[in-house]
C-alpha cells in the first residue's frame, strides 16, 4: 500500500493532491478541493489499467468545477424546488442558481471548500480523511455543520467512501459523490447496468420529483436485469425527455449494501460494483455535457428534494446527533 501527496495550484488556490495505490496497482487520485476524485485506474479482462472517471482534461480546470466531476455535492444533493423550504417554522431561502430552484447548494458548497486533510496508510488500506467546517447559514441552510469524508482503498480494489456528519441545529444534509464514470473509453451506450430497484422517482419538467413513485416494470427503467443503457437514451418515454434525452433520475433502492447497482462494459470486462446504505440511487447519464453520453454517474444518497415531501426518506440531521453513511464502489472483470 502507497501513499504519497503534493501540492498543485488551482485558481489561485494552493491544493494538496494525493495517490492512493494498492498492492495490485489500482490508483485513486483526488484533491482536498472539494474532495475530487481525479483519477482511478482500473484493469480490464487482460489487466490492463486506464482510468475509468471521466472529468476535465487540464488539471486547472478543476479550480471552477461546474459538472461537479468527481466531487462531494453538499451540502444537499440535487434540486430543491423554489430555492427554499421551511422546517418547524421558519422559512429558508437558498441561492437560485438552476432557473427558480437550487442545485447543488448553489455556489457555496463542497465542492468548491479546501478541506483539511490526513492521509493513514494501514497494512491492507490507504486512507484520507477529508474535514471540512461548514458555517451556519453558509448556502441559506441552518446549522453549524461540521463533516468528514473518509477515502479508502483497499487490496480488494475497493473503493469506500464514508461520511460522518454533525450540526447544532437541526438540518437538511444530503451530499453524494458525483463521479462520472466510463468503463470502455467510448460513449456509455453500449454500458450494461443491473440495479436492485422496481420503482423510480417521477421528475417534472424542471427535473424536480414531483412525489410519484413509478414503476420500472415495462419500461426502460427496468435494470432489474443487467441491460445496455442504449435502448434508454434513444427513448421516446415522456420522463426521458424531460431530462434531454438519457436518465437523470433517482432509483428507489430495495436493498441495502448488496450490490446496488453493476455496471459493466463486455468489451473490456471491467465492472463496477455499487453497494450503499443510501435510499436510492440517481442515475445521470451525461445528458448535459458537451460529449453527451461519455459517462454515467452513479449517485447513492437520500431522495431529492426530500425537504417538500413529507413522504419522503428525511434527510434532516438532527442537532447533536451524528450522521453516518457509507458507499464502496469496487472493481471487478468479466472473464
Amino acid at each position: 500500500m502507497k501513499l504519497s501527496q503534493r501540492a498543485v495550484h488551482l485558481g489561485g488556490r494552493e491544493v494538496q493532491e494525493f495517490t492512493l495505490a494498492n498492492d495490485r496497482g489500482t490508483e485513486l487520485v483526488c484533491l482536498n478541493l472539494g474532495c475530487t476524485v481525479t483519477r482511478l485506474l482500473a484493469p480490464d479482462r487482460h489487466g490492463h489499467r486506464e482510468n475509468i472517471l471521466f472529468g476535465f482534461h487540464q488539471q486547472e480546470q478543476y479550480a471552477h468545477n461546474t459538472p461537479y466531476f468527481g466531487a462531494v455535492v453538499g451540502r444537499v444533493a440535487g434540486r430543491i424546488q423554489g430555492a427554499g423550504f421551511s422546517l418547524r417554522g421558519r422559512a429558508y431561502s437558498l441561492e437560485k442558481n438552476d432557473g427558480e430552484n437550487t442545485l447543488h447548494s448553489g455556489s457555496q458548497n463542497f465542492t468548491t471548500a479546501l478541506w483539511n486533510a490526513y492521509p493513514e496508510v494501514r497494512s491492507q488500506e490507504v486512507s484520507v480523511h477529508f474535514r471540512h467546517f461548514s458555517p451556519d447559514g453558509e448556502g441559506g441552510f441552518p446549522g453549524n455543520v461540521n463533516i468528514e469524508v473518509v477515502y479508502t482503498l483497499d487490496n480488494t480494489d475497493a473503493w469506500t467512501i464514508t461520511y460522518r456528519a454533525t450540526s447544532d441545529q437541526t438540518t437538511p444534509l444530503n451530499p453524494t459523490h458525483h463521479a462520472y464514470f466510463n468503463l470502455s473509453g467510448e460513449t456509455i451506450e453500449n454500458h450494461l447496468l443491473n440495479l436492485h430497484s422496481d420503482r423510480f422517482l417521477e421528475l417534472d419538467g424542471q427535473a424536480i420529483p414531483t412525489g410519484k413513485l413509478l414503476p420500472v416494470e415495462g419500461t426502460v427503467f427496468d435494470f432489474r436485469t443487467a441491460r445496455a443503457l442504449k435502448s434508454g437514451l434513444t427513448s421516446e418515454h415522456p420522463q426521458i425527455h424531460k431530462v434531454n434525452g438519457g436518465y437523470d433520475h433517482p432509483f428507489v433502492l430495495t436493498t441495502r449494501f448488496a450490490r446496488e447497482a453493476v455496471l459493466s462494459d463486455p468489451t473490456s470486462g471491467r465492472v463496477l460494483v455499487v453497494d450503499t446504505d443510501a435510499p436510492s440511487l440517481v442515475v445521470y447519464t451525461g445528458n448535459h455535457l458537451p460529449e453527451k453520453h461519455r459517462a454515467i454517474c452513479l449517485e447513492a444518497q437520500g431522495f431529492p428534494d426530500a425537504v417538500h415531501h413529507e413522504a419522503f426518506p428525511s434527510v434532516l440531521v438532527e442537532a447533536g446527533r451524528e450522521w453516518v453513511s457509507r458507499t464502496r464502489y469496487t472493481l471487478e472483470t468479466l472473464m
